[in-house]
């Protein structure tokens, strides 16, 4: 539980060095910062466990660096994060690293391509879940929703994906575009977590109806490997529709239907599914308000029990009640099923979750901010945790 990942460490210290001759050209411009975060927070269960007595405070320092140059075709950004987290009681001291590159780059005015490397390493699991409800970010793409089964342990993960894409502009209506994607998910010391890798691709075609509305569609292909154990190495095609319109100078509304079809191979029998899959978005945005209601629903790999369809809706609502002080809210309820009885031993997980936080503006570098949340599982037992935290950001550089 105390192992340090060093490799991370090294990964991220060498990307940040290099990162300014990778793209470097005269006409280059050169973004750089690091934004601090020390927060204290209350929380009744920090790692969601089964239990009594649970309750602890936490100290949490995080520093997130990054390097970003820009071209007028080109951008490439390296960015990190290291969260150092220490407990009033109960639980030990941990370390969270992660690191992501993304480039960019037109190469013509019809031709764009674009690539991404990721790594983290993180203890326990509660607080990766912070974005669980946040929008779906691409409506053309069957949405990853997040897993739901990694709730309840104190387990150190570690995760690398990369991701490479193409896209290619017909005419002023249509654009193609074929990317692909691969994660490997490993827990050097779980024994109730499934480790696994995926390799993906997804076609995708969008036309631009007009001025106000575009749609399109997608198929993607998803092969899933677990390493060892009984679970089942499984498949997943996914044809979609998709579209987005703006309704109104406030409101624009986007979203996806499909099916996800999904096959896994139990050796002496293979299992066929057919489940709904899809996203809707509709968020109103004016000068004050910004509200986003947004419902998901897909079948993907999890850490537990094998393959399994996630259904999440939520609703994110920011109001800025000053030119320095600023009121958000969020939560949602997600639901994670086996896509057959047979495939799974736990037909479904439940998770609801809801948060509230006051943000003030101090100076043009420095925010502090106040929050309380609840969260609440129903998986392997009613697990509840309650928290409440303060903590202050700090930005140098061009953050």
């Amino acid at each position: 539980m105390r192992q340090s990942p060093d490799c991370l460490v090294r990964v991220l210290t060498a990307a940040l060095t290099a990162s300014p001759f990778l793209c470097g050209t005269a006409q280059a411009d050169t973004l750089s910062g690091i934004g601090v975060n020390a927060a204290a927070e209350y929380s009744s269960n920090p790692f969601f466990l089964n239990g009594k007595d649970l309750s602890a405070v936490r100290a949490q320092l995080t520093v997130s660096p990054f390097v970003e140059e820009r071209t007028a075709r080109s951008s490439l950004r390296v960015a990190g994060n290291a969260t150092v987290s220490a407990y009033s009681r109960r639980y030990d001291e941990s370390i969270d690293l992660s690191t992501q590159v993304d480039y960019r780059n037109t190469l013509t005015r019809q031709l764009s391509v674009r690539a991404g490397v990721a790594l983290s390493s993180t203890v326990g699991s509660i607080y990766n879940l912070s974005n669980i409800f946040a929008p779906v970010v691409n409506p053309g793409v069957a949405p990853q929703i997040i897993d739901i089964t990694v709730l309840g342990t104190q387990d150190r993960s570690t995760q690398a994906s990369g991701s490479a894409g193409v896209s290619y502009i017909i005419n002023d209506k249509n654009t193609l575009s074929l990317d692909y994607s691969g994660s490997v998910l490993r827990y050097p010391s779980a024994n109730a977590r499934s480790e696994y890798s995926t390799v993906q691709q997804t076609l995708s075609y969008s036309r631009t109806i007009n001025s106000r509305t575009s749609a399109g569609a997608s198929v993607g292909v998803t092969k899933i490997n677990y390493f060892g154990g009984p679970i089942g190495d499984a498949r997943i095609i996914a044809p979609s529709i998709n579209g987005s319109t703006r309704v109104s100078s406030r409101w624009t509304v986007s979203g996806s239907i499909g099916v996800s079809l999904s096959r896994v191979d139990l050796g002496v029998v293979r299992l066929n599914s057919q489940n709904l899959s899809g996203s809707l978005n509709a968020c109103r945005n004016d000068a004050r308000t910004t509200f986003c209601l947004n419902a998901g629903r897909s079948t993907s790999a999890s850490a537990f029990d094998g393959l399994r369809t996630s259904t999440s809706i939520g609703a994110n609502y920011s109001y800025r009640l000053s030119a320095r002080d600023t009121f958000s809210a969020s939560g949602g309820y997600s639901r994670s099923a086996a896509p057959s009885r047979l495939v799974s031993t736990v037909e479904t997980i439940d998770y609801l979750s809801g948060n509230a936080s006051w943000t003030r503006r101090l100076s043009d570098r420095m925010s502090g901010y106040v929050s309380a949340g609840f969260s609440q599982s129903a998986f392997q037992g009613t697990r509840r945790s309650v928290t409440a935290s303060i903590g202050i950001n700090y930005g140098f550089g061009n953050r």
